[in-house]
């Protein structure tokens, strides 16, 4: 008799190649016991990255200074996402504090309603033998999108590292979605 426990390989397997259409879709219930393993396509591959590069995101497409930033600055694309070119400059005892927390299986949690529309504020790249992962961060969403050479997931970020990885990044990020990240902050409404 085939049970549950069974297909759950073959559902994963099924899941990683529909493809995603924005945070309007459910994400996947993640916490610590069902964390991927696989070292390939883990979080845990940017502990073992000899550096991480840290690009900050272009505004929302929709807002009336995506077109004048997207004119006026150099950018580059990332699927499907633009970000400023030059990478932020994070100093090393910042980017140990980012590895562990990305790398942290409690910095996800389980399934919540979508928030916004999926669109990056960040972008965090890393290289483990000679393979390019990235994790594109929404803090609308409360959505990290992880993007590794065989596939991609998606997962919902917990309170406390969402907390800690907007005070992080907003910190040393240098663009609009930075002063709006700030501003909401200091006026007591964290997205």
């Amino acid at each position: 008799m085939i049970t549950i426990k069974d297909l759950l390989p073959l559902v994963a397997c099924v899941c990683t190649f529909i493809p995603s259409t924005g945070c309007s879709r459910k994400m996947p219930i993640v916490n610590e016991a069902s964390f991927p393993r696989n070292e390939e396509t883990d979080l845990n591959t940017i502990q073992r990255a000899k550096r991480l590069v840290v690009y900050e995101g272009l505004p929302d497409p929709v807002d009336d200074r995506y077109e004048r930033e997207k004119q006026t600055k150099k950018t580059v694309r990332h699927h499907d996402y633009d970000f400023y070119f030059e990478p932020l400059e994070l100093p090393p005892d910042v980017q140990r504090q980012l590895r562990i927390i990305l790398a942290s299986p409690a910095t996800f949690e389980e399934d919540e309603e979508p928030l916004c529309v999926f669109h990056p504020d960040f972008m965090v790249e890393w290289e483990v033998d000679e393979k390019v992962f990235q994790l594109q961060i929404c803090f609308g969403c409360h959505v990290v999108r992880v993007i590794a050479p065989d596939g991609g997931e998606r997962y919902h970020i917990g309170d406390t590292a969402y907390d800690e990885l907007k005070t992080l990044l907003v910190k040393h990020g240098q663009h609009f979605v930075t002063a709006d990240a700030v501003s909401d902050t200091a006026a007591g409404n964290p997205e």
